[in-house]
């Protein structure tokens, strides 16, 4: 498939929003901005100099003669590229650093962020600028110019100073703090665009009114057209075709999930106009070849994970930690802006669209299930497992406090019969406890606390 096809593919079946997200995420999506840039900077100086003649119009101690200025972008010229070439050497050096060390899956949100376009844009630009004014000022069509050598020297400064604060983003954005800090952003604004703009819209607190209209008879299934992840699915466009042809969609895979070609996509109910384009719901899901952080909130989680089990592999007990009580914040972000309701409802409150159910279990679970099992044998990070649950019950509502104890006894009850120091029970035991006041399970505390004291030694 061409380049081209992808991009045509992809703007049917995103959302304005999400086609933009994903163009600026596109590393080289903002050089090619600032190479629009430094052609029209080119234009704009080769205009001045060479029609209006602005360096027989400035003062003679401005003026720059044609050979210094010929000699000034021959020079300049390749030292920009080599500044460029440094540059993508420095970007190479650091995803072999962060993909073997935390995760592959990382990889993008360094070359995503904006830092890192920009930088990338104004190098690139001011090499292309350099060769267009070279090539445009190779005859000596004018005695004396002014645009052309001071913007240059200003591209120049520009660079120099662009590739210092270059080498300090990768330096402080490879700093595990700052790394999963900005990681967390980006994930924040996901989950955010996903549930809170795209899902919750149409989203209704009247559940019982719209499981009333389920349909019990066996619906009509369009099958997938190719295999692969499930990328992106514009739900917006998805109800509106629903409402028109007044029907019901029952989504069969969630985003993020591997589907195979023939598999049920989707599966359509009360179906009145039998004059239905399959073609138009295809078009509302995209299939590609791997997962993306576009709208695949379980990805996004996973990359901290990753993170954690490859820190725990790595005797990094500091990282880990880190990206455990990123975890939380997450978790906390999720529970804030959704419902966790699978069915979407048009204006007149009919149901159109029902989503795979997933609760705020299936995000605890996939969250830290994978840490608990490669921390299975390690007391420390079980006890920092603990408190971020801890402090997760503490900052959500009420009716997610019982489903967080039973998770963290879960992970506890792994150490009942073994044998522990006295002070890693005591120190399992606090925020266990304080977990159990949160949710009301005091009763259920003071059991586990007789059975692990037994073993404690």
């Amino acid at each position: 498939m061409s380049i081209f096809s992808k991009w045509s593919l992809q703007l049917k079946s995103l959302t304005k929003r999400q086609f933009i997200n994903e163009l600026r995420s596109q590393i080289w999506f903002a050089p090619l901005i600032y190479c629009v840039y430094a052609a029209v900077l080119a234009g704009a100086t080769l205009y001045l100099d060479f029609s209006q003649h602005a360096g027989a119009r400035v003062p003679a101690f401005l003026s720059v003669s044609f050979e210094l200025t010929n000699t000034l972008i021959s020079t300049i010229a390749p030292a920009v590229l080599t500044l460029t070439t440094f540059t993508f050497n420095l970007i190479l050096v650091s995803f072999t650093s962060m993909a073997g060390q935390y995760s592959p899956r990382i990889l993008k949100n360094f070359i995503a962020s904006k830092a890192s376009q920009r930088i990338l844009g104004i190098f690139i630009g001011s090499f292309l600028y350099t060769m267009i004014v070279f090539l445009a000022s190779s005859s000596k069509d004018s005695i004396s110019y002014f645009a052309i050598p001071y913007t240059v020297a200003f591209l120049v400064c520009l660079s120099a100073g662009t590739f210092v604060y270059f080498i300090n983003h990768a330096v402080r954005w490879l700093q595990v703090n700052h790394m999963a800090e900005s990681m967390k952003k980006d994930s924040t604004a996901t989950i955010l665009n996903s549930l809170e703009t795209d899902l919750e819209p149409y989203r209704t607190i009247e559940a019982i009114k719209l499981e009333q209209q389920i349909p019990e008879e066996d619906g009509f299934c369009l099958h997938a057209e190719k295999s692969g992840y499930i990328q992106i699915v514009n739900y917006e466009k998805i109800l509106k075709l629903a409402s028109e042809k007044e029907l019901i969609v029952r989504m069969v895979y969630d985003v993020g999930e591997f589907i195979l070609k023939g598999n049920p996509l989707f599966c359509l109910y009360r179906i009145k106009d039998k004059s239905i384009n399959e073609e138009d719901f295809h078009h509302c899901v995209l299939i590609g070849e791997a997962e993306t952080d576009v709208q695949d909130i379980h990805f996004n989680i996973m990359k901290f994970v990753e993170m954690a089990i490859r820190s725990l592999g790595n005797d990094d007990i500091k990282t880990a930690t880190i990206a455990i009580h990123q975890i939380s914040d997450l978790l906390r972000t999720i529970c804030r802006v959704t419902q966790f309701s699978p069915y979407l409802s048009d204006d007149g409150e009919n149901l159109r669209v029902i989503m795979k159910q997933r609760n705020f279990e299936d995000y605890l679970y996939d969250s830290y299930s994978a840490i608990r099992h490669y921390s299975r044998d390690n007391i420390t990070m079980t006890i920092e497992i603990v408190k971020a649950l801890r402090n997760l019950a503490s900052s959500i509502e009420d009716c997610h406090e019982t489903s967080i104890w039973h998770f963290a006894t879960f992970i506890v009850k792994g150490f009942e019969e073994r044998y522990l120091f006295e002070r890693d029970v005591e120190y399992l035991l606090t925020p266990l406890k304080q977990l159990s006041t949160i949710a009301g399970k005091e009763k259920e505390f003071a059991e586990i606390e007789q059975r692990m004291e037994l073993y404690a030694s």
